[in-house]
């Protein structure tokens, strides 16, 4: 078997790995995922990885991202849901809303457990520059801080080391930097 980066490890497979090796799981569902999706994805993770292993959930990768057909989507989705004037805000707090859905979903499958085993991770921008203010734009959004325990930001050069101004960010591959979890240590995606 093979996948690649356009169709990602497929979920069951990707929680088989982590199962045998005793890892995180660190899990960036699809952008049009529909709650029923998010349900099942988050029951199939409940029911076959070993309940003392983290589990990091994150809601679509590189949302900051502009010029992609996903960026105008989340455009006129927030757009038409009245939530900002203008593109931008909209798109961010569209992303904003999405994140905390998917994140509530799985807290209700995972019951009692949640707390200790899942990480909400809010996807950040892309540098500590005009990606600080998407990043604080989404946790801000009706106080999404509040579901959200960890940020998922891409570094722009993963050589550089992360700006002083982003002192609670650090470098857990080559390709993206993420504040680390306290419950467990960094791990990188599948």
């Amino acid at each position: 078997m093979s996948w690649n980066e356009e169709t990602g490890v497929p979920l069951q497979k990707a929680v088989q790995i982590r199962e045998a090796q005793g890892k995180a799981l660190w899990y960036c569902l699809p952008v049009r995922a529909t709650d029923a999706y998010v349900t099942a994805a988050a029951n199939d993770v409940r029911d076959n990885l070993d309940a003392s292993l983290p589990v990091h959930i994150e809601f679509a990768d590189a949302a900051y991202a502009t010029g992609t057909p996903i960026d105008d989507w989340y455009e006129q989705q927030g757009l038409a849901q009245s939530l900002a004037p203008d593109a931008y805000n909209a798109r961010l707090r569209f992303y904003s809303e999405l994140s905390v859905q998917v994140f509530d979903l799985f807290y209700a499958s995972f019951g009692v457990t949640a707390a200790d085993q899942l990480t909400r991770v809010m996807g950040g921008g892309a540098d500590c520059g005009a990606g600080q203010n998407w990043t604080t734009g989404v946790l801000d959004w009706n106080d999404a801080k509040l579901k959200t325990e960890a940020v998922s930001i891409e570094m722009r050069n993963p050589i550089q080391p992360a700006p002083s101004a982003c002192p609670a960010i650090s470098a857990t591959s080559s390709t993206a930097s993420r504040l680390s979890d306290p419950r467990s240590s960094p791990t990188s995606r599948l």
